[in-house]
């Protein structure tokens, strides 16, 4: 039988080692990443066809016993030391692992935020089998090399704005035969920042401060505005070639950008509607005005920030949002 099939094998109850695993693991608190799993942390108990491996060994104990049978003894004793074999086994393939937990890129609300957890071998040894598991879902079953590493991508639905935590992680694995499980609870400090859900449709901002249209010039844009010399790290498909070829020199082509207006995005503009459906079209209207080329700035209750037109200033933007208390 495969280790894949076996580790399909439900398992016995554990309530009180999982109250205490969970207990001991609430006194850690959430820990630094890279998390070591050293044996103080690593729990191991039988699976329902360990308990039943051994009842049968337990049978044949009893019937060799009473008909005085040695070669049954013996065989019972040679099943008995390769399922104690198995114990440590199965133990010893979580011993001395790291694990890293990379932070999740920023989510809207209502989307699956994606975590990568890396799991670091230096030991040796290769480590079949190894499992990991959240309270959201499953990952499947891999292996881990000698002196290597495996990752795994973890997703994560997201319900509201703020910070998005994973919760605990279970590291486990039913290597070499299935007869035990062996796993580790780890608690790493890993967040995913979760922005307010886009409102669906919203109507264009009440018009505010706003400024007039600007030009300026970029490497790409709409209208043609001439040639300047070649800079290092032009990228060459700007490179006018049929000019290079008449002056003998490096030239790159020019455009001409219209920028949009500059307006301000107001939380008094959204009066009239409960405080997370105006985080939603404030939501919105950032996405609209970073898609326009406009410039803009957003205005919270004790939170300004300035017009601008960057990807950096929309997460600003988004990030205000995401972590607005009213209160």
């Amino acid at each position: 039988m495969s280790v894949s099939a076996l580790a399909d094998r439900p398992t016995p109850p554990r309530g009180a080692m999982e109250w205490l695993a969970s207990h001991v693991l609430k006194r850690r608190g959430i820990e630094r990443c890279p998390v070591h799993l050293h044996r103080k942390r690593i729990y191991i108990l039988p699976t329902r066809f360990g308990l039943f491996f051994g009842l049968v060994l337990f049978i044949m104990l009893i019937g060799s016993l009473n008909y005085n049978n040695n070669l049954g003894l013996l065989l019972t004793f040679l099943l008995a030391s390769l399922a104690l074999v198995c114990t440590f086994h199965t133990a010893r393939n979580l011993y001395d692992l790291d694990m890293t937990l990379v932070r999740a890129q920023p989510v809207f609300a209502g989307e699956s935020a994606e975590f990568h957890v890396q799991l670091r071998n230096a030991s040796g040894w290769p480590r079949p089998a190894i499992a990991l598991a959240t309270g959201h879902n499953q990952a499947a079953a891999s292996d881990i090399p000698a002196r290597g590493e495996q990752s795994w991508s973890l997703r994560v639905p997201s319900r509201k704005r703020g910070w998005l935590y994973p919760g605990r992680l279970r590291v486990s694995t039913f290597y070499p035969l299935g007869m035990f499980e062996s796993w580790a609870w780890v608690e790493p400090d890993a967040w995913c920042l979760v922005y307010p859900a886009p409102e669906a449709w919203s109507p264009a901002p009440p018009p505010g401060h706003e400024e007039g249209e600007g030009h300026f010039l970029l490497d790409e844009g709409e209208d043609f505005a001439g040639l300047r010399d070649y800079r290092p790290g032009d990228p060459s498909r700007r490179i006018a070639w049929k000019a290079v070829a008449h002056s003998g020199r490096l030239v790159t082509k020019e455009y001409l950008h219209t920028a949009g207006q500059t307006r301000w995005l107001d939380w008094e503009a959204t009066a009239g509607l409960e405080t997370e459906a105006r985080l939603s079209r404030l939501c919105r209207w950032i996405l609209e005005a970073h898609a326009r080329g406009d410039r803009y700035g957003l205005r919270l209750p004790g939170i300004a920030v300035e017009p601008a037109l960057s990807s950096d200033h929309r997460e600003r933007c988004l990030r205000a949002l995401a972590l607005f208390d009213e209160a």
